[in-house]
């Protein structure tokens, strides 16, 4: 019987691990996405400010927008599937037993 709660905890940590490394992962998209639309803005207002394009163009700001909405949806995926694994995660330590510290 302790044999199966050993092998119960092991599986459990290993799952753990598994969403953990996806949690990380979900981060990672989220910092990404807000990375790159700040460098399509300081990229806009450079390119401005240089003259390289005109103020106020209508179809660059279009494409910023359709860009922010989309990056924006990105973001919000990642960040709902992070919390599923950290939900999971929560769900795994108490079916296991164990604490934060994965004991």
């Amino acid at each position: 019987m302790g044999r199966n709660k050993k092998g119960g905890a092991a599986k459990a940590r290993a799952e753990i691990e598994r969403l953990q490394a996806c949690r990380r992962k979900d981060l990672i998209k989220i910092l990404a996405a807000l990375a790159l639309m700040m460098l399509i803005i300081l990229a806009k207002t450079t390119l401005e400010y240089n003259g390289t394009i005109e103020m106020g163009n209508m179809v660059l700001n279009g494409a910023m927008w359709l860009t922010a909405f989309v990056l924006a949806i990105f973001a919000g995926s990642a960040g709902v599937d992070m919390a599923k694994c950290g939900r999971g995660i929560e769900e795994a330590r108490k079916r296991a037993g164990l604490d934060k510290n994965g004991r």
